[in-house]
C-alpha cells in the first residue's frame, strides 16, 4: 500500500493516514514533491492530487472513508474489532492502477 501525500495537503492526507493507521496496515508514504514522485504520480493517477492510496492494482484519488474501506476490504485487510462493513447503499468505485 502506498499513501501519496505532500506537506500542504492538510486535512484530507491526515484523514487517509488515520484511516489506514485505524485499519492497522503498514504503508508507505510517498512525499509528492520532488520531480522525481510529481512524474510518477502524473503517470500513476494521471494528475498530480494529493492524497493518492494504491491498494494492490487500485487506487483513488483524493480521500473518501468509504471508498477507502472498499478498496481494503476487497484487498482482504481486516477491519478493527467492532468495525462495521460500509452501510448499505454506499457504492465505492475505484480505478485499477496502471502497468
Amino acid at each position: 500500500v502506498k499513501l501519496y501525500v505532500r506537506a500542504d495537503c492538510g486535512k484530507l492526507c491526515d484523514d487517509a493516514r488515520s484511516l489506514l493507521a485505524s485499519r492497522r496496515v503498514n504503508f508507505q508514504e510517498v512525499d509528492a514533491s520532488t520531480p522525481e514522485t510529481i512524474e510518477e504520480l502524473t503517470k500513476l493517477a494521471g494528475v498530480v492530487v494529493v492524497p493518492v492510496v494504491v491498494i494492490g492494482e487500485r487506487l483513488q484519488r483524493g480521500f473518501d472513508a468509504g471508498f477507502y474501506h472498499s478498496l481494503l476490504d476487497g484487498a482482504g485487510f481486516p477491519r478493527a474489532a467492532g468495525e462495521a462493513a460500509r452501510p448499505a447503499g454506499v457504492k465505492a468505485e475505484a480505478q485499477a492502477a496502471p502497468r
